[in-house]
């Protein structure tokens, strides 16, 4: 710390220097100068306090890993040193200082206390305390930024030198500045390049992890740097996306345990290990370790798999030992493969290991392939068993080979006058064969190598404009022309690809289309005429396999005359209303084929509308309870009625509004009824509009001033003129008179009224009509007598 302390100090001496000559005139004018409070403005809105305590930040970063990877987000370093001024010279530490004079100036400055105020005294020029907060990273010209943020210590580690390229490397950092913020630059310059950052915060004891996903996509070489806040690189590492094992190769598990298959790409579980039991070293193996692969509880095979270099050796062998698993059936099985390519995955079985067997095998010799000669390709280990408990363990892997000459790698070139001698291109034949020709090779314009030679050609017949022949020779150097078998009807192309003797293959050569036509266009009805229809030009689409003229038959006819391979849709001239079940549709090819005729299919033009009635509601009716709305729609043209909508306005204003749609099940005449109940007690116009099946929709009926009114009348004022009520009388007849009854809506219709001795007899509801008075019958002596009336 101390080293530290005056490596920081010597930096910012130029800026001490400027501060304490900038402070001479305030020296001046002030008993104390605390330039603190300067420093404070530059400061990253940190708090300035006496003693600086570094801070440890509790934010987590996080990564884009699977796993969050926590990171302790790092703060500003604040260092504080007091500097003693004694004009007219600039003080500057030498670099002799002891420690016990280190220890002297931290002594002053912990006894001077921040609360201590200056006296109201003359200030002595020059000589006073100049408190200066030293922050890292601080941009000035006078600094030498360099040796003020190097760390040199830092390191950057990744648990792993190498990966598959959809693995996820952690990347830790340690030795660190504590809580400094740096920033992760993670860069491969093999294509396609890939360059990623990010900002990473170290923790109080300046160390990081990071977890970075690699995307999937292969690159041999990755770096790692980590920069600080000022583009300074602080530490680097590489690691390798894949690493190559050169022929010969051969690997013995080493000799200690290892949750991963050192240098093997792999898939869990899979493992180094060695024990006892079936778990006991092969004998006769140079280490004491092998690769135990076993079968996830999910089901998934455990695998191990290594990238081989073989470029420049040909004859290559796989040589390895296996052992099974006592737990195995004779059906689980260790599965050994190989696939063509740095990155393939998808690979091709060499050789399978019934897992039953318990005991080390001998050695195993595999002639791999000679397509993997001079290749980078994988072998892959891999167990197929049913359980968790079942093991493929393997051991010693060898891959070995001779040494080849450089191959030559130029393609050769195709023969330029591929033609065919019976068709000619874009023309119908009937001729379902088609005969090819082309130059021999070496005589221009035939095909020609000038490496190895011409050895032979690859060709097929495909309906693909752009297909490509297999790489199996068809016919030597020697050959000048081949003839189809017998082709389908369709467009067909011929593609011709040309191997010189060391395997290479042109791009391929493609001609055509040839057009085979052996047969009548085959039509079939793809959408019919909607039966009924209203539409008097109806559509209608077909289908034919092929393009050709249309022709017509029976009562139809169109102008659209010509048909693609597809649907095709036409249009009939103008009907007259009628059933039509007559038409028919031929199309006739270029080879002049011609199609059997296609029946359309029967269909009846209607453009009559249905007609309604009502039966109920009548003109001028009231309705103190649900309006019942029914009637009956009939189609002239004997079709059914599809649907009645009815509709609302408000009496004599024409503005109508749907009630409800009711739907016919097929009945004719259709009868319809509904029960409606308005939200308003208004006068109604109501209007019922039928449509039929082929969409025609009447001119509607209509019944007006329909009241709908359920809210009763206000009785009247009732009083007798012969007798007082609750006095006694001798007239045994008693006149009643009554007035003043309302009906904001429909009106006042009558009275219903009744004499007897009952204080609460409701009034029948039979209109005595708008009788405004009554007289009683005589009535008995020593009676109460009462008079009811509803309006």
């Amino acid at each position: 710390m101390r080293k530290g302390f005056w490596r920081k100090f010597s930096a910012f001496l130029a800026l001490i220097s400027i501060l304490a000559q900038s402070l001479v005139l305030l020296l001046a004018s002030a008993p104390r100068v605390y330039a603190q409070e300067e420093v404070e403005q530059v400061a990253l809105e940190e708090s300035v306090t006496e003693t600086p305590i570094p801070t440890t930040s509790d934010e987590i970063t996080a990564s884009p890993s699977p796993e969050d990877q926590p990171q302790i987000t790092p703060e500003e370093a604040i260092f504080e040193i007091d500097i003693t001024l004694t004009p007219p010279e600039n003080v500057t530490p030498s670099n002799a200082q002891t420690q016990n004079e280190l220890e002297q100036l931290e002594n002053q400055e912990n006894n001077n206390s921040p609360n201590e105020k200056p006296q109201d005294e003359e200030p002595q020029e020059y000589n006073e305390e100049l408190h200066v907060i030293v922050i890292n990273n601080v941009s000035a010209e006078s600094l030498d930024l360099e040796t003020t943020v190097k760390d040199s210590s830092a390191t950057l580690t990744t648990d792993k030198a190498d990966y598959s390229p959809t693995d996820t490397v952690i990347i830790s950092g340690s030795d660190f500045k504590p809580e400094q913020t740096y920033k992760l630059i993670i860069t491969s310059e093999n294509e396609p390049p890939a360059h990623f950052e990010t900002e990473i915060k170290s923790d109080e004891n300046g160390s990081f992890i990071y977890a970075y996903q690699l995307d999937g996509t292969y690159r041999p070489n990755y770096k790692v740097e980590a920069k600080d806040e000022d583009g300074n690189i602080i530490a680097t590492i590489t690691f390798t996306d894949d690493i190559q094992a050169p022929v010969p190769f051969s690997d013995s598990f080493g000799t200690v345990n290892s949750s991963s298959v050192t240098n093997w790409d792999e898939q869990d579980p899979a493992e180094i290990t060695s024990g006892s039991g079936e778990d006991s070293s092969r004998p006769g193996s140079p280490t004491t370790k092998f690769a135990k692969i076993g079968q996830s509880s999910g089901g998934t095979d455990g695998w191990i798999r290594r990238t081989i270099n073989a470029t420049g050796f040909q004859s290559l062998q796989l040589k390895y030992y296996w052992r099974g698993d006592s737990d195995a059936e004779s059906n689980d099985l260790g599965i050994v493969e190989y696939c063509l390519g740095a990155t393939c995955t998808s690979f091709n079985q060499l050789v399978t290991h019934a897992l039953n067997n318990t005991s080390w095998s001998g050695q195993q010799t595999i002639n791999l392939p000679s397509s993997l000669n001079n290749s980078v390709f994988r072998i892959r280990f891999r167990n197929s068993s049913s359980n968790t408990d079942e093991y493929f363990r393997v051991d010693d892997v060898e891959v070995a080979g001779s040494g080849i000459v450089p191959p030559d790698t130029i393609p050769p070139t195709d023969p330029a006058d591929v033609h065919s001698t019976d068709h000619t291109i874009n023309v119908p034949s009937s001729d379902n064969t088609i005969a090819i020709a082309w130059t021999l090779a070496g005589s221009a314009p035939g095909a020609t190598d000038s490496e190895s030679g011409i050895d032979g050609y690859s060709y097929s017949f495909s309906g693909g404009a752009a297909d490509l022949p297999d790489t199996v020779k068809d016919s030597e150097e020697s050959s000048i022309g081949t003839t189809s078998s017998s082709l389908s009807d369709g467009n067909w192309w011929f593609h011709l690809r040309t191997r010189d003797n060391a395997g290479n293959w042109t791009s391929t050569v493609h001609i055509g289309p040839f057009i085979v036509d052996t047969g009548a266009p085959v039509l079939s009805e793809a959408t019919a005429v909607q039966t009924p229809t209203n539409d008097t030009t109806p559509a209608y689409v077909f289908n034919s396999d092929e393009e050709g003229t249309v022709s017509y038959g029976g009562s139809c006819s169109s102008p659209d005359s010509s048909a693609v391979s597809g649907n095709n849709t036409i249009t009939f001239n103008s009907l007259l209303d009628g059933t039509y079940s007559d038409c028919t549709i031929i199309v006739t090819d270029s080879a002049e084929n011609s199609s059997t005729p296609l029946g359309v299919s029967p269909f009846t033009v209607d453009t009559l509308a249905p007609t309604s009635s009502f039966t109920s509601p009548e003109n001028n009716s009231f309705w103190n309870s649900s309006i019942e709305i029914s009637g009956s729609s009939i189609d002239p043209s004997g079709n059914f009625v599809d649907y009645v909508t009815l509709y609302y306005s408000l009496s004599g204003e024409n503005d109508w509004n749907e009630i409800t749609q009711v739907t016919n099940n097929a009945d004719t005449p259709f009868n319809w009824s509904y029960s409606w109940e308005p939200e308003n007690e208004v006068t109604y116009d109501i209007k019922a509009e039928a449509t039929d099946v082929a969409g025609n929709t009447e001119t509607s009926p209509i019944v007006t001033n329909i009241t709908y009114d359920i809210t009763s009348p206000t009785d009247p004022d009732v009083f007798s003129s012969s007798h007082a009520v609750g006095t006694w009388s001798n007239d045994p007849t008693v006149d009643i008179e009554w007035g003043g009854a309302a009906d904001f809506l429909s009106g006042v219709a009558g009275y219903s009224f009744h004499f007897d001795s009952s204080p609460s007899t409701l009034p029948d509801e039979v209109s005595e009509g708008l009788v405004t008075s009554t007289t009683s019958e005589g009535q008995g002596d020593g009676d109460s007598h009462y008079f009811h009336l509803r309006t």
